[in-house]
C-alpha cells in the first residue's frame, strides 16, 4: 500500500455478552477487549465503542478500560 496517502476505515466491534443459545459461555468481552485496545494502540488509532447496558453493568471495568486507553464509549 502507498505510504502517502491516509487510509480510513470504520470497522464495527459488536461490545455486548449475549451471542444466542449456541454457545453457553462467551469471553470475548473479557478477554478480546484488551487484544482490540492493544491493537488500536500500536497503530495509533481511536475507536467507539458501544456497549450493551448488561455488558457495561456486568463488566464495569472493561467499560473503564476503554475510557482510559482514550476511546469513546456510548
Amino acid at each position: 500500500m502507498p505510504r502517502d496517502r491516509d487510509v480510513i476505515a470504520v470497522l464495527g466491534s459488536d461490545m455486548k455478552t449475549d451471542i444466542g443459545s449456541w454457545m453457553p459461555f462467551y469471553e470475548g468481552l473479557v478477554k478480546g477487549t484488551p487484544r482490540l485496545l492493544e491493537l488500536l494502540s500500536e497503530q495509533e488509532t481511536s475507536a467507539t465503542f458501544y456497549f450493551t447496558g448488561h455488558a457495561a453493568m456486568t463488566h464495569p471495568d472493561i467499560v473503564t478500560m476503554v475510557d482510559a486507553a482514550g476511546h469513546e464509549v456510548g
